[in-house]
């Protein structure tokens, strides 16, 4: 007869693996909860502890005590699905919220968040479902009335999670506030509730725009900036519309003016009178005037990291406390949307608002907010570098968002002259291509004026404190100096500009067995000589008088570090030579763009470069021809071209200018590739982001453009169109990937118009902050942009109308060339 096998007995598996695969995961659980950095008392510490300890008493059991691995493997099981279900479900909570308070999180976003998940579900869902499998139960009618209820409860279960993410979604939806509307009697030229055009009606019938502009003023300060918060809070269940107002009056002892700000409440039918018969009434002529109209406003609950971290929409949201409000503006200005530290073992990493920062600007830590008790607590706290883990209790309250009040508001400045602009996170919402030319002449201006007398550029500048700092970079410097070559219009500055910054670097240049080298100490980067000399040979081809004495030894170093294979190595060193390791980013493309400069500078020249003792034609074309071939074939495989790319920027530049004299099929292909990769990740209105967002390079509407990626890939593009030109390939897409491009950047910079909290004391307008969220200035964003809009500009500009552009060649036509 057959024996019954008991039914509490577990499926037939070798007791190794029984006792080997729980083992392994008890050891990667424990080892999670003590590496990791959370406090003791959290619940992902107590989750992985609980979930380690099961798989360690089944793994024991499979050992010592075989008639309990059963139950043991089940709890570990049971325990393992909790592991992955509950921070999956916290993260779904947090896609709910913040996709409600973005519109789309985006394609980008979401890719993120499902690969957070990926490793998770590897470590505990295959090993819950094996646990499961192999203690699973005869069939019978309790086990499948069991069955069924184990069925309902998850059902269950599922209906309260899905109730409780459209609770998070409503969670995030502000409540709109009474807006500036109009009878139909009034303003005949606007209706209902288009906010700038009832505005723009109440101006011409209240502020003469002529004797508002042209009236004599004593104002010569005209700089709205406002540290802090306005006294001037949305009030609960109150039917009047809410504006503020930031603007120049009369100082009162007669000299002078003074910074004023306005809080004006009134009917929807009545504000926009009340706004512009105040700035008429209180305001200096030709005052600018900051205005920021009251749309919506959400209290904010408590949530995790996450939420709180992307809770304040850059340039959009604002944020009030019962007494004070810090406007959306306001938050950029005092760069406070980058400060908040989410991961505590990543001390470099800073992205979102700072609850306790914000608390300040409100007023609420002051010792008279908190007491004596608590403001003593929270000075202790600072001064030991606030550590999350040990902040006081009593101190919680400040550390997160809950409570204050997320304020939406549309944003306006009244312009000294008299011109009422929409902002939109602070800049125009559309800039047309018509002001191409003079966003350049603004760039270059303002890469001139951040020239010191030697030569030096400043590296970075707070456009609303005026702090700068001068660190010096030297591919920073000559690449800055490259685009003053290749783009500026002005002859006499573009000349001192260049010289200037040309005969800086070259002090630098030091002996390095036969060659010369630029650098400092006893390392010499490979980068840090190829880069300046790019920009000596565009200055040189550009006429700038430059001493050229040294042109031969620097060509001769970056032939020097040249590899067999075609390749770079990265650097220099005296007493040792030659280091060997990986080509540093942005490096080979440089070389290599440096070395098909002194190729055509030699053809074009061959006596003169003879006399400074350039190598042959011949020899550079070799290394040229080399490090082309290297890059299109071995150092970048075609499988994984499809999959991404890094950095590959200044191969497209250096192909660009090889146009001339060193055509290479393969390194072109390479660029081209390259871009057309990259621009997969320019936002256009198919990505569902905010329309101001539209042409940056980046995920979705939760992450904002960065200007120096975007404007980076304007290059690149820039290039690979020229390219594309010699080809006799199609341009359509890329002339209008290339408008995004443009008109992203040339709505952040800054200009005359949106700079209206700017410092006076250097030159900011023309400049290009980092990204909305981080206003600081610098050089080489600017000049990357400058680049960018320059050579990008020449293939979309409006001078070249549809029907003049030339019409691309067929395939044939194409063959035939």
């Amino acid at each position: 007869m057959n024996e019954h096998k008991p039914r509490d007995a577990v499926r037939p598996a070798p007791r190794w693996a029984l006792t080997l695969f729980p083992g392994l995961h008890a050891l990667i659980f424990l080892w999670g909860a003590a590496v990791l950095p959370y406090r003791a008392a959290s619940s992902v510490f107590i989750l992985l502890m609980l979930v380690g300890c099961a798989h360690l008493v089944a793994a024991l059991s499979a050992s010592f005590a075989e008639r309990f691995v059963r139950r043991a493997l089940r709890f570990a099981a049971f325990f393992s699905i909790a592991a992955f279900v509950y921070p999956a479900f916290e993260i779904m909570r947090s896609a709910a919220y913040l996709s409600a308070l973005y519109g789309d999180l985006g394609k980008g976003v979401g890719v993120v968040l499902l690969v957070m998940l990926a490793p998770l579900a590897l470590v505990t869902l295959p090993m819950a479902f094996w646990s499961l499998a192999i203690t699973r139960k005869g069939k019978t009618k309790t086990d499948r009335r069991r069955r069924d209820i184990r069925a309902s409860a998850i059902a269950l279960i599922g209906l309260v999670m899905g109730a409780l993410l459209l609770n998070e979604r409503a969670d995030a939806r502000a409540e709109p506030l009474p807006q500036i509307a109009v009878d139909a009697s009034k303003f005949g030229g606007a209706r209902g509730h288009d906010v700038h055009a009832i505005l723009l009606e109440a101006k011409r019938e209240i502020l003469d725009e002529a004797s508002w502009s042209e009236a004599e003023t004593t104002l010569r300060a005209r700089r709205l900036f406002k540290r802090t918060a306005f006294e001037c809070v949305p009030l609960a269940e109150d039917e009047r519309a809410v504006a503020s107002l930031l603007f120049f009056s009369p100082h009162p002892k007669g000299r002078g003016a003074r910074l004023e700000e306005r809080c004006l409440r009134a009917s929807p039918n009545e504000l926009a009178r009340m706004l512009f018969e105040t700035i008429r009434n209180e305001a200096l002529p030709q005052s600018p005037v900051k205005i920021d109209l009251y749309r919506a406003s959400a209290r904010l609950e408590r949530k995790n990291a996450i939420v709180e971290t992307f809770a304040i929409r850059p340039g959009v949201d604002g944020v009030c406390n019962a007494k004070r409000c810090l406007m959306p503006w306001q938050l950029i200005a005092l760069s406070e949307l980058s400060v908040n530290q989410p991961i505590s073992f990543i001390p470099d990493l800073h992205f979102g608002v700072s609850p306790l920062r914000l608390r300040r600007l409100l007023g609420e830590t002051s010792s008279e907010a908190l007491g004596t008790s608590l403001s003593d607590a929270l000075t202790a706290w600072e001064e030991r570098g606030m550590p999350r883990d040990e902040a006081p209790r009593e101190l919680e309250p400040l550390l997160t968002l809950e409570g204050l009040i997320r304020l939406e508001t549309e944003s306006f400045i009244l312009l000294g002259s008299g011109e009422l602009l929409r902002l939109v996170r602070g800049k125009e919402p559309e800039v047309p291509l018509e002001r191409r030319d003079e966003a350049l002449k603004l760039a270059e201006k303002h890469i001139a004026d951040a020239q010191r007398s030697d030569g030096f550029f400043r590296y970075r500048l707070d456009p609303h404190t005026g702090r700068e700092h001068s660190g010096w970079s030297l591919p920073r410097q000559a690449g800055t100096t490259l685009v003053v070559c290749e783009l500026g219009q002005d002859e006499e500055q573009t000349e001192r500009v260049a010289s200037r910054s040309i005969d800086l670097m070259l002090r630098d240049a030091k002996a390095v067995g036969d060659f010369l080298a630029l650098g400092s100490g006893h390392r010499f980067n490979l980068g840090e000589t190829a880069l300046p000399l790019i920009a000596i040979y565009s200055c040189l081809e550009r006429g700038i008088q430059i001493d050229r004495q040294k042109l031969a030894g620097l060509t001769r170093f970056v032939i020097g570090l040249q590899r067999d294979s075609g390749g770079f190595h990265p650097a220099y060193a005296i007493g040792t030579g030659i280091i060997e390791g990986p080509e540093p980013l942005y490096a080979g493309g440089q070389a290599v763009f440096a070395l098909t400069l002194a190729e055509r500078f030699v053809a074009q020249s061959p006596e003169e470069a003879e006399r400074l003792g350039l190598p042959s034609r011949e020899e550079l074309f070799e290394a040229v021809e080399r490090a082309m071939n290297y890059y299109a074939r071995d150092y970048w495989p075609r499988f994984i071209r499809e999959l991404f790319f890094l950095e590959e920027n200044w191969h497209c530049l250096a192909a660009r200018a090889s146009l001339t004299h060193h055509r290479n099929e393969d390194y072109e292909r390479f660029c081209l590739d390259y871009v057309r990769f990259k621009s997969r990740l320019v936002l256009d209105r198919a990505s569902r982001v905010a329309p101001e967002l539209i042409g940056g390079h980046s995920f979705g509407n939760l992450i904002v453009p960065s200007n120096t990626p975007t404007a980076g890939l304007g290059e690149a593009l820039a290039a690979a169109m020229a390219i594309k030109e010699a080809r006799g390939e199609d341009l359509a897409r890329d002339k209008a990937t290339m408008r995004l491009i443009l008109g992203y950047l040339l709505r952040q910079q800054w200009t005359p118009r949106n700079c209206f909290a700017c410092t006076t004391q250097r030159t900011v307008i023309g400049g290009f902050s980092e990204a909305i969220t981080i206003p600081e200035v610098r050089i080489d964003y600017t000049q990357h942009a400058w680049a960018a809009l320059g050579h990008g500009g020449k293939f979309v500009s409006p001078s070249f109308s549809e029907g003049n552009e030339r019409v691309p060649a067929s395939g044939a036509e194409r063959k035939a060339r």
